[in-house]
């Protein structure tokens, strides 16, 4: 659990349960991710789980294997 951003960086491998209000992705994440207002996966990043967020950025050449469900910041768990 974060109360800020999180960045995960390029040379980062991270296998975990995250809830933060924003994370940025260049590394390889594994794990179901909740965010209360942002996900964006740059173009080195890979996430392997489930991800919920109100607004969620893929950039071009990143890789994304999972559900994802986009609800409103309130709804956001």
């Amino acid at each position: 659990n974060a109360q800020d951003g999180l960045t995960i960086g390029e040379s980062a491998v991270v296998a975990a349960q995250v809830k933060v209000t924003s994370v940025v992705i260049a590394g390889k994440m594994s794990g179901d991710i909740v965010a209360l207002h942002r996900i964006e996966i740059r173009p080195s990043g890979k996430i392997l789980g489930n991800i919920t967020t109100p607004t969620l950025v893929i950039h071009e050449g990143a890789f994304f294997e999972g559900h994802c469900a986009m609800q409103s910041e309130d709804k956001v768990e």
